[in-house]
């Protein structure tokens, strides 16, 4: 799903204008993004959390003769840190006895119904 058909998703269950639902999904993310980059942890109940974590460091590609070296970076903050997101419980339950219903599914990743 593209934002787009996002955005008309939620206008369309919110009874409210795409323009609209733009703007409030725009800002919400907004808001996540802005909180993610203060360095607190954003938790939507039932459906997950965000969060900013550390990265290690790691050994750096190989190029030219420089050899391998620990990667370094002149805004600490651009590559130590990574955004991660855990599954709240809502939606674990709700897939948990989800499969697709397919009938050409024999042989592929999804269970046959």
């Amino acid at each position: 799903m593209q934002k787009t058909d996002f955005v008309k998703s939620v206008a369309d269950r919110a009874n409210v204008s795409q323009k609209e639902a733009k703007q409030v999904i725009d800002a919400a993310l907004d808001i996540i993004t802005e909180s993610l980059k203060g360095g607190e942890k954003v938790t939507l109940t039932g459906f997950g959390t965000f969060e900013v974590r550390q990265r290690q460091e790691r050994e750096g590609d190989h190029i030219g003769d420089w050899g391998y070296d620990e990667v370094t970076a002149v805004d600490e903050n651009y590559l130590r840190h990574e955004v991660l997101f855990s599954t709240g419980t809502t939606i674990l339950i709700e897939f948990k006895h989800f499969s697709y219903e397919r009938e050409d599914c024999e042989g592929t990743r999804y269970q046959c119904l």
